[in-house]
């Protein structure tokens, strides 16, 4: 989950839109890359062009990664929750820092991998 963290969090204005996410699909699951397939994203393009015109840069750091407690784990999969501090950098603006946090499954694979999944919604 940190590996796929650190591969998605940073971006560049300079790349196209969505490698980000294509950074992290090595350590996805099928239906995880399935939900977050950059390419079946309706809005994405257009905030994208945002971040292109204000020359954005976002460096990532404190990734923390933490099994959720309670949730269950049997079965080879786990709710592991997530929390980044993202700097956005954009030529002649003071950074600004983005607190993100979120929670995914995580399947564990018939190798011993375990690959990043669907985001856990709901409460």
């Amino acid at each position: 989950m940190t590996a796929w963290l650190a591969r998605t969090c940073p971006s560049s204005w300079a790349e196209p839109f969505g490698a980000d996410t294509l950074r992290g699909r090595a350590l996805m699951t099928t239906a995880g890359w399935l939900a977050a397939d950059p390419a079946t994203d309706p809005t994405g393009p257009g905030l994208w062009e945002q971040v292109v015109a204000d020359r954005q840069t976002r460096a990532c750091g404190n990734l923390r990664v933490q099994v959720s407690a309670g949730a269950p784990t049997a079965g080879g999969a786990a709710f592991v929750g997530y929390t980044a501090e993202r700097v956005v950098h954009s030529p002649g603006l003071a950074p600004t820092v983005e607190h993100l946090t979120g929670s995914r499954i995580v399947v564990r694979q018939g190798e011993g991998r375990w690959l990043v999944d669907r985001a856990v919604t709901g409460g």
